[in-house]
């Protein structure tokens, strides 16, 4: 991310890809934070022989003052009312971040502005394990 917007814009705004391991399986979430305060999360996993393609919305505020510091606070609320607060550290230039959620230090990476390093059928991921190729570098 360029310095001068990193400055100026919530450096969380964008599309960003998680992969995981859950019980012996990977999940991938793709997530996209709007400016505008509400986000939208894809997620795609396996659990046996079910195939789970879930799209998810809610909405994210960062809590802090300095949007220049690789250190934030996010509340997430979910669309079941449910809040959650989130201790992101980002990289140094601003296109991975890591954070603690359930027990598990998760890393994310940053995405195309319109998300299309990311392949769009998510179903292709446990057929093919393909991955987005920002998320390999």
């Amino acid at each position: 991310m360029d310095e001068e917007i990193g400055k100026t814009v919530d450096p969380m705004i964008g599309f960003w890809l998680i992969d995981y391991s859950n019980d012996g399986t990977t999940d991938f979430l793709r997530i996209k934070f709007n400016a505008d305060g509400n986000l939208i999360q894809r997620s795609y996993y396996e659990r046996g022989v079910n195939r789970f393609d879930d799209t998810i919305e809610s909405t994210w505020k960062n809590q802090g003052n300095d949007i220049s510091s690789l250190n934030q606070t996010y509340i997430i609320t979910e669309d079941d009312g449910s809040i959650q607060t989130f201790e992101f550290t980002y990289s140094e230039d601003f296109n991975n971040v890591s954070f603690f959620s359930d027990e598990a230090i998760i890393c994310a990476t940053r995405l195309s502005e319109d998300g299309s390093d990311c392949i769009e059928d998510m179903s292709l991921i446990g057929d093919n394990n393909q991955t987005c190729t920002s998320a390999q570098n």
